[in-house]
């Protein structure tokens, strides 16, 4: 199943200040074979993800990367570095080692990194020292967050689609102080700074946990302090699970709730969520060009554009909430 561009959508959508136009790239998932170019050069790549096999979106990066490649003509090896949770100093740093141990071994072509924690750590940190190209997808932020070689180094960002979804749940609340509720990594501290950018405006209250009762416990919290809650990723935190906290969130869920990450939907009033295919899309068409020939630093960095929106119509009963049919219309339903 992969993810593929369908349309533009516009609305208009009323919120009690003002009238908030929000414009929004809807994917939807359509069957059938990958696009893989006729001829592709061949050569060896070497993918390093921040995170763990089975963890969601480092998962879709990666499906997007190996979508575009021929079997045959691009050798790849993929190391995890299993760094959600886990990110003391001293793993990080043995982390690194090994990946340069690596990369001496190999003797890759190019190295495609993933995410927020291998950017920082293993694209700033060694793209200095090797003519080896790097590509980077799944980066939070603006590129002047980290520091890299600007010769041999290129990359996409992730765009979040947070003014769009506070704007729709602004629609559906009683006010317009925010929430925002996270696992304390650094790939949601790099999100709350790109989102108080976006907005231009600080949120009203917002927790980094470190377990679920804590998740739990501050989730309660912020139903009695703001309008409407932000959450982030909690995938990789021990013990969670969307199944086990589908009914908790559904109980005590007296505003609206709002992420942009697909997994979050069934907890979620609104879903408007980044697409990781598109990210490993992106890195393997930019790993074809320098493979042919190309150099990084002729590359432009770039920034996501696809999204997809997903509306929950449980917990539109729960809280009341009517949603306009033209919404309706370009959504994903979860019933």
């Amino acid at each position: 199943m992969t993810v593929k561009l369908n349309t533009f959508s516009l609305w208009k959508a009323a919120s009690k200040q003002a009238v908030v136009l929000v414009c929004l790239v809807v994917v939807t998932a359509l069957s059938g074979k990958p696009v893989v170019a006729d001829s592709q050069p061949r050569g060896s790549i070497l993918i390093i993800s921040s995170y763990h096999k089975g963890f969601n979106w480092s998962d879709g990066i990666i499906r997007g990367i190996y979508s575009r490649f021929r079997i045959g003509n691009i050798t790849t090896n993929t190391y995890y570095m299993n760094a959600w949770g886990n990110q003391s100093e001293q793993e990080l740093n043995k982390a690194v080692h090994h990946i340069e141990s690596l990369m001496k071994n190999l003797n890759p072509d190019l190295v495609i990194v993933t995410d927020d924690i291998a950017v920082r750590h293993v694209v700033s940190r060694l793209s200095h020292n090797t003519p080896t190209p790097f590509i980077f997808a799944g980066a939070n932020g603006a590129v002047s967050n980290y520091e890299f070689s600007s010769k041999n180094v290129t990359g996409i960002v992730v765009t979040s689609f947070i003014n769009s979804l506070v704007g729709l749940l602004s629609d559906y609340s009683n006010g317009d102080r925010i929430g925002f509720l996270a696992i304390d990594t650094l790939s949601a501290r790099e999100n709350i700074k790109s989102y108080r950018t976006k907005l231009k405006r600080d949120f009203n209250k917002w927790h980094f946990v470190t377990n679920l009762a804590e998740w739990k416990q501050r989730f309660n919290e912020l139903q009695e302090s703001v309008d409407m809650i932000i959450l982030e990723n909690p995938d990789g935190l021990g013990g969670w699970s969307v199944e086990k906290f589908n009914h908790f969130v559904e109980q005590e869920s007296t505003i609206p709730v709002g992420s942009t990450y697909l997994e979050l939907a069934p907890l979620s009033l609104v879903t408007i969520s980044r697409v990781p295919e598109e990210q490993g899309w992106w890195a393997a068409d930019t790993a074809l060009k320098i493979l042919n020939g190309a150099e990084p630093k002729d590359i432009p960095f770039a920034q996501s554009k696809e999204g997809k929106l997903t509306v929950n119509l449980r917990a539109a009963e729960k809280l009341g909430v009517v949603f306009k049919p033209e919404l309706l219309e370009i959504a994903e339903i979860i019933r």
